[in-house]
């Protein structure tokens, strides 16, 4: 008994085989009551070619097709299970890759989010530390404290300053990783020839 089914399947189809026997194929296999395609790829043409199935595609079935052996004529049980297997196998990895990479982008936004806020409270103390040289030089040059003391003031704000800076750049880099975890990249698009 044919199925209605109603969705679309993805298929890298291989040199050989024409895509309506691809197709026809997939269909025996999904025991679907109607299939059709969108474009057409001659038997000595390999790439990906749209399969459109009527009323719902079971949820087993949902997932990469590509190379799978039951895209052969003559299908057998043991074959159409094999297929199957392979085909939930590799569900399987895609989940685990996609909740890998849900983890690296969480894991990005923490770390982002943790570095910005310690870049306000460091600037909050370099604001602190500057008012605090800013007055220990006046101090000085009124005759009021040492030159010990201003110097320890100075080098207070240039630890402050050189910790801002850090922080700074584990921001940037933070930031670059989260890019990355939404799968950015830093490659330059080839530029348009000019005439």
């Amino acid at each position: 008994m044919r199925r209605k089914l109603d969705g679309v399947l993805l298929l890298d189809k291989p040199v050989g085989p024409s895509s309506s026997a691809v197709l026809q194929a997939v269909k025996r296999l999904l025991e679907a009551e109607k299939a059709g395609h969108a474009g057409t790829l001659d038997p000595l043409a390999s790439g990906l070619l749209t399969g459109k199935y009527k009323a719902g595609i079971p949820e087993g079935s949902r997932g990469a097709l590509e190379s799978m052996a039951f895209l052969r004529e003559g299908l057998t049980d043991a074959a159409k299970n094999k297929a199957v297997g392979e085909l939930e196998g590799v569900a399987a990895d895609y989940r685990t890759v996609v909740l890998s990479a849900f983890a690296d982008v969480e894991n990005q936004l923490s770390d982002l989010r943790s570095v910005q806020e310690q870049v306000v409270f460091t600037d909050r103390a370099v604001a602190s530390a500057r008012r605090a040289a800013q007055l220990a030089d006046k101090r000085y040059r009124a005759g009021e404290d040492s030159y010990f003391q201003l110097i320890d003031t100075q080098r207070n704000l240039l630890t402050i300053e050189r910790q801002s800076v850090k922080l700074r750049g584990q921001w940037a880099s933070s930031t670059v990783g989260l890019i990355r975890a939404l799968g950015g990249s830093w490659d330059r698009p080839a530029s348009p020839a000019t005439p």
